[in-house]
């Protein structure tokens, strides 16, 4: 009877020291992502988020690795949180072999700053894609530049193209063949793209070497009128609705 009442009690005690482990376990491992050329390996490792959702506390990140001047040799690409506290902004940089940083972009925290910058890789090239989908009242002008930069820094523009529109219905600008035209062609870079730094809606974002980060656009102003959409309604569809409902 005693081996039986000691083996339960050894069953107790284990189970505890298992739930206290349990509870204070790191987070769920997350996935370590180097950016190798045109590959995206991924392995096992931790990640704990902090407060604002970003995975990394420190004021210089590591957003990954890239060939971004196409030589061959891969720059470091860094986001630079340092003087967001003092400036409002956040410094995206990409520096060379030799620490030397080659080029750089500012994204601001206020709506007058929103930026966002892509990588974006295209038939075995990257390239940097800067894309701002700008609202203000009801007024969209949505834009992007898709670029090479050589090892100075130099941005050369391979593509580019805009879209404006009024939401509100008070001017009757709102041409759908384009806004399908610039949706499709903005989205087609964007499936290409991982995110190295965005201050759209005021709230920073940015890949890291372990989260990787991925957006498409979808109008999301779409969705605000109370507007029911069929589940295989197309872009041009939801246009089309949004449009009737204006009149």
């Amino acid at each position: 009877m005693k081996t039986v009442r000691y083996f339960f009690i050894f069953c107790a005690v284990l189970m505890s020291c298992f739930f206290l482990a349990s509870c204070f376990s790191d987070e769920p491992a997350g996935k370590e992502v180097s950016i190798d050329g045109n590959e995206i390996t991924e392995q096992e490792q931790d990640a704990v988020p902090s407060e604002n959702g970003c995975y990394d506390r420190e004021k210089i990140v590591v957003a990954g690795h890239a060939d971004l001047t196409n030589d061959g040799i891969n720059e470091k690409i860094v986001v630079d949180l340092s003087a967001a506290g003092e400036t409002q902004e956040i410094i995206l940089k990409i520096m060379n072999a030799d620490g030397k940083t080659i080029w750089k972009e500012s994204a601001g925290i206020p709506h007058a700053g929103w930026n966002s910058v892509y990588l974006c890789t295209v038939d075995g090239r990257n390239f940097l894609l800067r894309y701002n989908p700008y609202m203000n009242q009801g007024w969209g002008s949505y834009s992007y530049e898709l670029f090479s930069i050589d090892d100075e820094g130099t941005e050369n523009t391979v593509d580019e193209g805009e879209v404006s529109f009024d939401i509100t219905g008070r001017t009757g600008e709102f041409d759908i063949e384009k806004m399908v035209s610039f949706y499709n062609k903005i989205n087609e870079y964007l499936d290409k793209s991982i995110l190295l730094l965005s201050t759209e809606q005021g709230e920073p974002e940015f890949s890291t070497e372990s989260r990787i980060v991925t957006r498409r656009e979808e109008y999301s102003w779409l969705y605000g009128a109370g507007i029911e959409f069929d589940e295989n309604d197309s872009i041009k569809d939801k246009l089309l609705k949004y449009r009737e409902n204006m009149k």
